[in-house]
């Protein structure tokens, strides 16, 4: 049942989250991985390493020393921060889904 103009006819066609969700997920995402960049800043893993970033951490800590994994963690908060940002800039000022001009 379409509720305004321009829905889609099925509610799997469009999109399950807004680009401010998205980027509020990304936000989330940063500020985990910079309290981990921190919490690893203070008391520095040693290796050997284990878990699925343990190739990561192996690699920044043979270049970096003890303070490559936190350097490591902190980039990460970097990228994913900047990508919460991107897809705000993306989302509509209104927070309002507009599926019509969603291929735009």
């Amino acid at each position: 049942m379409k509720h305004f103009r321009g829905q889609p006819d099925h509610d799997y066609w469009r999109s399950p989250f807004t680009p401010r969700e998205k980027a509020r997920v990304w936000w989330g995402l940063s500020i985990v991985f910079g309290l981990l960049g921190y919490i690893y800043w203070r008391r520095p893993p040693n290796p050997p390493f284990s878990g699925k970033l343990a190739w990561a951490e192996s690699l920044m800590y043979a270049n970096f020393g003890p303070i490559g994994v936190p350097l490591l963690m902190g980039i990460i908060a970097a990228v994913s921060f900047v990508a919460g940002f991107f897809l705000w800039q993306k989302s509509n000022p209104n927070g309002i889904r507009n599926e019509a001009n969603s291929g735009e």
